[in-house]
């Protein structure tokens, strides 16, 4: 029996078209932000494509040096028109698997540039509401209402009163997906076990299956690719052999992004899958990992966002919040990205019982939606 000390989980969507370039700006950050993560305690879950559509909507306002700072994070030319480029072509694909929403909203009494208004809008789905952010208790009500209702009750709260002090500029991105397996897990067939999480074991419940999926091994890790019913989707799950977490992903990120290029083009395996059940919740302030990597420099009193509001902004928080619930039938998932502007066919046996990675992302374009660790189950 092999055992797989990490696995990623990917929802791709089934053809090879690579439009824009949101594929390689969210597998860059996704890989350089889960290696500099994974060497802290408890279980991961990030959403790129969150985090990069929020900075795609602010990128339109930023000015000269701080707009190239922007691009320079993610790894872009001009992120905004590959965001914008992205969802025109997500709207083609008919899936309604995963779905993005877009909202900014305005301090009432303050008047977003004409210009920065009219690109948004003209480019983006996004809805556009003014709040009296002087009023934070409403104002957090409204905003917490908004995310709720688009992650379907999966992300009840993304700020608090006290994240909104001096708010006048509010961009929020939010994204759910929801996959049914192609081939299911019989929860007959469950059995209760242990989960190695690196020297403290946890329990779990492990789901089994026997099916056709698509298998690729060398000699540092293993991986398995789960499609979705009738979905564009799929999960690539990516364990080591041998080493580590933080070993794997230092030492194998061209290894993990290949696979993640290449999935669909797999060998097609019958395999034996044992993999735990799990369900959990993740929160990061992005402004103080950015920071952290000294990329802190758009955050700065210096940073230039007059093309937003004439009142001059300085962003304050960015705020990322994600779920993920994987059972017998399929996968849920949802993410919400709030940025607050302020005044300035052989068998192959697969146990998944120690902490693994997870991606989920496109077969279209290969774009990461979410990417996490597993590294405890209670």
């Amino acid at each position: 029996m092999k055992k797989i000390a990490l696995f990623l989980i990917c929802f791709v969507s089934i053809h090879q078209i690579v439009l824009g370039q949101m594929n390689k700006i969210t597998q860059d950050f996704s890989l350089q932000m889960m290696k500099n993560l994974i060497k802290e305690e408890g279980n991961i879950l990030i959403s790129p494509l969150s985090i990069s559509a929020s900075f795609a909507m602010l990128h339109p306002g930023a000015k000269g040096i701080t707009k190239m700072k922007i691009d320079s994070i993610f790894h872009s030319q001009s992120l905004f028109d590959n965001f914008s480029s992205y969802l025109k072509e997500l709207k083609t694909r008919g899936n309604s698997s995963f779905q993005l929403s877009n909202a900014l909203i305005v301090q009432s009494g303050i008047k977003l540039d004409s210009a920065y208004e009219k690109k948004i809008n003209t480019n983006l789905p996004v809805s556009t509401m003014n709040v009296d952010f002087s009023s934070p208790t409403s104002a957090r009500d409204l905003i917490n209402l908004w995310v709720k209702n688009q992650t379907k009750d999966r992300i009840k709260e993304i700020v608090t009163t006290e994240d909104l002090n001096q708010t006048i500029v509010l961009i929020l991105n939010v994204l759910t997906f929801d996959g049914q397996w192609q081939n299911q897990f019989d929860p007959t067939l469950n059995q209760e076990g242990i989960f190695d999480a690196k020297g403290s074991n946890t329990k779990c419940t492990y789901m089994n299956a026997e099916f056709a999926a698509g298998f690729s091994e060398n000699k540092d890790l293993i991986a398995v690719n789960l499609a979705y019913k009738n979905s564009d989707y799929s999960m690539l799950l990516v364990q080591s052999k041998e080493e580590s977490l933080d070993k794997l992903l230092s030492e194998n990120s061209k290894q993990i992004a290949d696979l993640i290029d290449k999935k669909q083009f797999m060998k097609v395996d019958n395999i034996k899958i044992m993999m735990p059940r799990f369900e959990f919740e993740y929160q990061i302030m992005i402004d103080d990992y950015l920071r952290k990597q000294r990329l802190g420099d758009v955050f700065a009193n210096q940073a230039d966002y007059s093309g937003v509001v004439a009142e001059g902004l300085k962003i304050d928080k960015v705020i990322h919040k994600t779920m993920i619930k994987v059972i017998e039938t399929g996968t849920q998932a949802a993410a919400a990205t709030a940025i607050s502007g302020v005044r300035s066919l052989k068998s192959k046996t697969i146990t998944l019982d120690k902490p693994f990675l997870f991606f989920i992302t496109s077969n279209t374009d290969n774009t990461i939606l979410f990417s996490g660790c597993l590294k405890k189950t209670e």
